[in-house]
This record gives structure tokens, C-alpha cells and sequence, in this order.
């Protein structure tokens, strides 16, 4: 159970603006405070994911690669939402995940989440919106990443169907060819 004394770090939090005090109360009631220390690698691929997160300290660092020599994918600030969202089907982690700078969260085991569902409609509606704001956020960056991704292709082809004649034409101004 966390303390109840990070009610006010709760009202920070963007995604909650708008919950009542009651309701935050009962997160507070059933998640955990968790610590890692800088550096530390919080979960890997394929690690079971079973709690939503609240961001009270440090940054949570999304990474492709591993020992964090891969692709940062994105980074979590202070008061920010992660992992396991109500109705969510998440189950593993695709990326890992370190800690930037002394990491503090409140983590709520995906097991209350069916009975916060029941009981606490704001804290609910307030985290469903959360995940549809993930899912237009990742559409648009992955429909960023595909027109990037046929710019890349678009140019090479280009780059390929100027360099014949190109090559053509240095071929037959070099003597002797």
C-alpha cells in the first residue's frame, strides 16, 4: 500500500486532473511504491507486464536494443501514465526499460483493475482515455515512420535511375573507353 501523503503528488499528474480525491485515495490504498536506482534495467523483452504505473520521479527510458546500445523508442517524465491501462491486452514487454535518474512510481497490480473498474468511474474513464491518446499517439508516429520509410525508398530508386545515364555518359568521356 503507498502512503496516503501522496495524494497531492497524485493531483499532478495530468491524466487524473479531473479524479476525485476518493478515488484517488483508493489507488493510493492498493498500489505499491516502488525505487530503482539509476541505471537499473526495470523490465527486457518479454518480461510479464502486470501493473500500471504512475511516474512520480526520474524518467523511465523505452529502448529497442539490448544492453540500452539500440534505438530509444521514447522516455517517460515525472508524472507520466505507463504500462497496463484498464481493458488493455498488453501482457509482455517489447522493449526494455531503464531507469534515468532515481526512479519512483506507484504501481497498481493488473488484478485491482477489474474491481477499480467497478467502483471508481472517474479513475476509470480518466485511464481509458489515456489509452486511446497511446493509440492515436502510436498511429501517428508509426504512419510518421511509414511515409518516411517510402521517402527513403522513393529517393533510391531516384538516386539509382539518375546515376545509370550518369554513369553512362563519365564512361564515354574518359579516353580510351
Amino acid at each position: 500500500m503507498a502512503n496516503a501523503s501522496l495524494l497531492p503528488d497524485l493531483q499532478k499528474f495530468p491524466a487524473l486532473a479531473d479524479v476525485p480525491d476518493e478515488q484517488l485515495r483508493w489507488l493510493l490504498e492498493h498500489a505499491t511504491d516502488e525505487t530503482f536506482a539509476d541505471g537499473t534495467v526495470i523490465f527486457k523483452p518479454g518480461d510479464a507486464l502486470d501493473h500500471f504505473n504512475l511516474l512520480l520521479t526520474g524518467c523511465v527510458r523505452l529502448d529497442g536494443g539490448p544492453n540500452g546500445a539500440g534505438d530509444e523508442i521514447m522516455t517517460f517524465d515525472p508524472y507520466s501514465t505507463m504500462g497496463v491501462l484498464p481493458y488493455s491486452r498488453l501482457m509482455k514487454a517489447d522493449s526494455f526499460g531503464y531507469a534515468e535518474g532515481d526512479v519512483r512510481w506507484l504501481a497498481l497490480h493488473r488484478d485491482h483493475l477489474k474491481p477499480m473498474t467497478q467502483i471508481c468511474y472517474d479513475l476509470t474513464a480518466a485511464l481509458v482515455q489515456q489509452m486511446t491518446n497511446r493509440v492515436r499517439s502510436f498511429t501517428a508516429q508509426q504512419q510518421q515512420t511509414d511515409k518516411l520509410a517510402s521517402l527513403g525508398r522513393l529517393s533510391a530508386g531516384l538516386a539509382h535511375e539518375l546515376n545509370n545515364p550518369v554513369a553512362a555518359v563519365t564512361r564515354s568521356t574518359w579516353p580510351g573507353h
